[in-house]
């Protein structure tokens, strides 16, 4: 099963996230999803869903379903990079790699070697949910599996393992939700292929 994850908040690096390995050979494996805890009735359960950062600010889930995805690390790198609060944001991938695949925690450099690297600095931000690529069955197999990430997080935000960002999308994109003055919106698109013409990829900015 699935277990819940806690954040450490000490100062110690570890070498990396924390991970679910999800075993080919382990047929009782069996998908958690995450729940309060609470002993309310679940209407009042409701209100405890909504998880606030250190700051007391909203805190943002972003799942990702990553197929053999050699740009799953920059996607996580590039939504730390350009984010006005990256402390704010929490990641649930599900890595489906061969063992020849680029990991979706990769760095240049062993985190106790340069633990400043965006990765490594928000390693317990991140969880990740291991399937050999050879067992992974679709979209909806690897959507469902970062679904079971979710911890109580304020927003939840779905994309794919190679997507680039704009200079403070996080609060760009609160801003859009609250501007619909619905708590039960949701905010959807297509992205855009990306190009050089379109979007200054270094400083986050669209031309």
């Amino acid at each position: 099963e699935s277990s819940a994850f806690t954040e450490d908040d000490g100062e110690g690096v570890t070498d990396g996230p924390l991970v679910i390995v999800e075993e080919e050979s382990d047929p009782d494996f069996r998908i958690k999803f995450w729940r309060p805890q609470s002993n309310q009735r679940s209407e009042e359960m409701l209100d405890t869903i909504g998880k606030l950062g250190k700051d007391g600010q909203p805190t943002i889930f972003i799942g990702i379903a990553s197929y053999r995805d050699s740009m799953c690390h920059e996607t996580m790198e590039r939504a730390l990079h350009f984010a006005k609060y990256p402390d704010r944001l929490r990641f649930g991938v599900v890595e489906q790699n061969a063992p020849v695949d680029t990991p979706c925690f990769f760095t240049s450099k062993p985190c106790d070697e340069d633990p400043a690297q965006l990765l490594c600095k928000y390693r317990n931000h991140i969880r990740i949910h291991k399937v050999s690529a050879r067992a992974a069955r679709g979209p909806t197999f690897g959507r469902h599996r970062a679904d079971s990430l979710y911890r109580g997080e304020t927003f939840a935000l779905q994309i794919d393992a190679h997507m680039y960002f704009v200079k403070d999308w996080d609060t760009d994109m609160l801003w859009q939700f609250q501007s619909t003055k619905n708590d039960y919106a949701v905010l959807s698109t297509y992205p855009t292929d990306f190009s050089r013409q379109t979007l200054d990829e270094k400083l986050g900015v669209s031309k």
